[in-house]
């Protein structure tokens, strides 16, 4: 693991100890979308606190988590000991070509300039089977955090770590120029505790 890798797996090690345990409603909304579908393997890719990992292993998929940091992997292999657990940074995951029937993505391709965004994007659809489906959910621009910190790229800003904010043009671009036929791209408002999130989620088909 290189230096970079390694400061980032720190970094959040440290907020998933913060983190809350309830299960993503994004999570619960796409498994009401693929429940009637002849799917068998999800990737989770970014898993965080490793709720959604469980939450679609508790439904009877085949779970692959992946996330920078090992700790979500403790409570994972303590629930779900069938559940895969790999530790990489999800810009060099290298599984096989059609290995999954769903890739599941919250709030984990949003930290990335363009061109390794676009990278992202295009391995997934790699490592999907055809007919799968990449759900992707995004910080959006008109979140209250964008333009918080320093600016360090286009929609890119640093407030204690790097957000690429987007919006639905964006979305649509990365899944279109990856091949992906593009299902969904919305924006998503939602009350979090005191707050307003503004969300951006994208649905491509292989």
């Amino acid at each position: 693991m290189s230096k970079e890798d390694s400061d980032q797996s720190i970094y959040w090690s440290k907020k998933l100890q913060i983190g809350h345990d309830k299960i993503n409603q994004f999570a619960i909304d796409v498994y009401k979308l693929i429940e009637n579908k002849n799917f068998k393997t999800l990737l989770d890719l970014g898993c965080g606190n490793g709720k959604d990992s469980l939450y679609f292993a508790a439904q009877g998929l085949d779970v692959t988590s992946v996330d920078i940091s090992s700790r979500a992997f403790r409570s994972i292999r303590t629930e779900n000991p069938n559940v895969k657990c790999l530790q990489e940074d999800i810009r060099k995951v290298d599984f096989p070509d059609n290995s999954f029937d769903v890739i599941y993505a919250h709030f984990s391709f949003h930290y990335f300039n363009d061109e390794d965004t676009e990278e992202i994007f295009k391995n997934a659809y790699r490592m999907l089977a055809p007919n799968g489906l990449l759900f992707v959910r995004c910080i959006s621009t008109n979140n209250a955090l964008y333009g918080k910190g320093i600016k360090v790229g286009e929609n890119m800003y640093d407030f204690k770590h790097v957000r690429h904010f987007f919006d639905t043009n964006y979305m649509e671009q990365m899944l279109k120029s990856t091949g992906f036929l593009v299902e969904r791209s919305e924006e998503v408002v939602y009350e979090e505790g005191i707050h307003t999130a503004h969300v951006i989620e994208g649905v491509g088909k292989k």
